[in-house]
């Protein structure tokens, strides 16, 4: 993994209010797969080892149906050139990620069980859709929501930090829909590849204008996964890790210093029967209760 740009300052993650959005690990898009991003690969295990410091995970999962508007097959033309539709330029992609072929299941090294949300998008025959916020320009010339910018508002987030594939198409739509619905966004430079990485500046330019940050994942820090500099401290303070390793007298009774125990021992007014139990309070506690046996 890429180490920080000494430009970057650290990041400090909040497990509440951020929210960690995990885009399109499938297989197709995988090297060897039907629409192979270079390298894409080798952001899946640093992103899986990301994932136990969010409280809010999304993933979102290419999920076409067969003969979907974007496959370049359908309109008879060559994969990633481009096509005029409803009001916008569509690009045509090779067949991928139909709905329940090999091709369209996630990676097998993320896992999902501290998983919030699986987003399921591009699933309407006749509207594509990169971002996990909103489909693209569908026949009525509108981009249907997803619902997603509610869920993340009604569970508090605040921030979401965006990872996956690809950079210049979903990861891209994604963090610039989720500026334009108010979110403060982070993309992850070094957990996302793209189609077309010589189109970099362009796809920098876009989160420039939409106040979309971008950095390397190094530069986050938590309390799980603190930099090494905090990390190091703690090594220093061991009374700061953990119980166990405390002073002996902050463990348990069994453990006090021997002064504490010999303040005990020369304080026998503290361990006088009256303090015991009932069955052996001292008699002047006893004479005050009635003694004719009558009600108070």
């Amino acid at each position: 993994m890429s180490q920080p740009s000494p430009r970057e300052r650290p990041v400090d993650l909040d497990s509440e209010t951020d929210a960690l959005l995990v885009i399109d690990l499938q297989t197709d898009f995988m090297p060897g797969g039907a629409l192979a991003v270079t390298a894409g690969d080798e952001v899946v295990a640093p992103i899986a080892a990301l994932l136990p410091r969010f409280s809010t995970v999304v993933v979102t999962q290419d999920w076409h149906p067969p003969g979907h508007i974007s496959f370049a097959s359908r309109h008879g033309r060559p994969p990633f050139s481009t096509l005029a539709l409803y009001g916008g330029e569509q690009t045509l992609w090779p067949e991928h990620c139909v709905q329940g072929s090999p091709g369209a299941r996630l990676h097998a090294g993320l896992p999902l069980d501290g998983l919030t949300l699986l987003l399921r998008k591009g699933a309407a025959a006749h509207t594509d859709s990169y971002s996990a916020f909103r489909e693209n320009l569908g026949p009525d010339g509108q981009r249907r929501t997803t619902g997603l910018a509610a869920l993340l508002a009604a569970r508090g987030i605040t921030r979401v930090l965006v990872c996956g594939l690809a950079r210049d198409f979903c990861v891209r739509w994604t963090a610039l829909d989720a500026a334009a619905a108010g979110f403060a966004v982070v993309v992850l430079d070094d957990l996302c590849r793209s189609v077309f990485p010589d189109r970099a500046a362009e796809t920098d330019a876009a989160f420039a204008a939409a106040g979309v940050h971008h950095l390397q994942s190094p530069a986050l820090r938590s309390p799980d996964l603190r930099s090494s500099d905090l990390r190091s401290s703690e090594a220093r303070s061991p009374d700061l890790r953990s119980p166990e390793a405390r002073s002996p007298d902050l463990r348990s009774p069994d453990l006090r210093s021997p002064d504490l125990r010999s303040s005990e021992a020369r304080s026998s007014d503290l361990r006088s029967p009256d303090l015991r139990s009932p069955d052996l309070r001292s008699p002047d506690l006893r004479s005050s209760e009635p003694v004719d046996g009558g009600s108070a």
